[in-house]
């Protein structure tokens, strides 16, 4: 049935201060999606590989709050949980992180800890209440 008169999904949280990490070897959506998170005033770092990624992460001056990562990111190219497992490593920090996967299946993917899957499409609701859960921020003074 359709939804009653002004009944409305809920807004997605704000993102005001937050510094995410976007990787995803497909330009558009991975575009689209930095745009819409931009939008609730999250900063975006992304890339279309590993090592983009790393390279514009090491120019930050802090870690960031929360990684998005696509799961498979092309061919002979690791994929995002081995990205993920690396800068975890790298960095000697658990950043939680969420893999958003349009493979059949999907649910089924072995995953680390601090790290939730969502299908594609993902809703920006859905997502940001998913980053709020893992990775509780309290608001800047």
């Amino acid at each position: 049935p359709p939804a009653a008169p002004g009944a409305r999904s809920p807004a997605p949280t704000r993102l005001d201060g937050w510094l995410l990490a976007l990787l995803d070897d497909e330009d558009a959506p991975r575009c689209a999606l930095r745009a819409a998170l931009e939008g609730l005033g999250a900063t975006i770092v992304d890339a279309a590989t590993a090592a983009q990624l790393e390279a514009a992460l090491d120019a930050q001056l802090r870690f960031p709050d929360a990684l998005v990562f696509d799961l498979d990111l092309g061919e002979d190219q690791p994929d995002g949980r081995a990205v993920l497992a690396g800068l975890r490593q790298k960095w000697e920090l658990q950043v939680p992180a969420v893999i958003l996967s349009g493979r059949a299946g999907s649910r089924s993917v072995i995953l680390p800890p601090r790290c939730t899957l969502h299908e594609k499409p993902v809703s920006l609701t859905d997502l940001t209440a998913t980053l709020q859960r893992l990775a509780p921020r309290t608001a800047p003074a």
